[in-house]
């Protein structure tokens, strides 16, 4: 993998626009994004498609037959790399003429940081992360509108998260200090110090207002809508306990 990017020096986009939230879904990254569209030079984008969409399209983009992503982003070319990293920023634009930053975050964009890092060598990446228990009972108790219907299952649950983090373990190995991580639980104990942390990863001078991210009144439609209106409360911590004599198969997986 170390030399599938090295082979390609110069690849993609070299704008620092894109700022990618990731994370299982229920990790925080609502909360992550609505602190940082606080500051000014930061645009809040939301669950973007765009990244979906042109994975998606990848395989029926070709004339040569494939058998999987991987496969196909191997066979990709500097000039179609260029082409289709253009199209995801200048879409970023739309949001924003003025921002220096514009997030999406779209939690299952973990899946794709390989093409991710190979069209924005530039990006900026920030990882959420949650207690496992606590982030895999959230996600099955919220019924999401569409797909991941994988949280409906705790087996299917369990064996999603541990591919999970398998897979954030290899990027880290692969991309060393390119990924911040930010844990929820850190972020509840010292909201400043996680915002400063965030914002130096994003190359952006502090701005206190951040703290009061829950003021903003920019549109968010993920279902955490509710809590980013409030003022950090540590009560969603350890919430699994309670149901925990219901929740075996999930901590048989997880090693809890």
């Amino acid at each position: 993998m170390l030399v599938f990017y090295a082979k390609r020096p110069g690849w993609g986009h070299p704008a620092h626009l894109p700022l990618f939230i990731v994370g299982m879904p229920r990790s925080g990254t609502s909360l992550v994004e609505q602190i940082l569209a606080s500051h000014t030079q930061i645009h809040g984008g939301g669950e973007l498609p765009m990244m979906l969409k042109l994975t998606a399209g990848l395989k029926s983009d070709t004339d040569i037959p494939v058998s999987s992503h991987a496969q196909r982003i191997a066979s990709m070319k500097k000039q179609e790399v260029s082409l289709l990293s253009e199209r995801y920023i200048d879409e970023l634009q739309s949001l924003s003429k003025t921002a220096t930053h514009i997030s999406d975050k779209l939690p299952g964009n973990y899946f794709r940081l390989g093409i991710i890092f190979l069209l924005f060598p530039n990006a900026t990446i920030i990882h959420c992360q949650r207690g496992a228990m606590d982030t895999c009972w959230s996600c099955y108790q919220q019924n999401f509108e569409s797909g991941l219907r994988f949280t409906n299952d705790l087996e299917n649950l369990g064996h999603a998260y541990r591919g999970y983090q398998r897979l954030m373990q290899h990027w880290h190995s692969i991309k060393p200090g390119r990924i911040l991580d930010i844990k929820y639980e850190s972020l509840l104990q010292d909201p400043e110090l996680e915002a400063r942390r965030l914002l130096e990863h994003c190359n952006l001078d502090w701005q206190p207002d951040v703290l009061q991210f829950h003021q903003q009144q920019r549109p968010v439609s993920t279902a955490s809508l509710w809590q980013v209106r409030q003022p950090l409360y540590q009560s969603s911590v350890g919430k699994w306990g309670a149901y925990q004599r219901h929740l075996q198969p999930l901590k048989v997986l997880l090693g809890v």
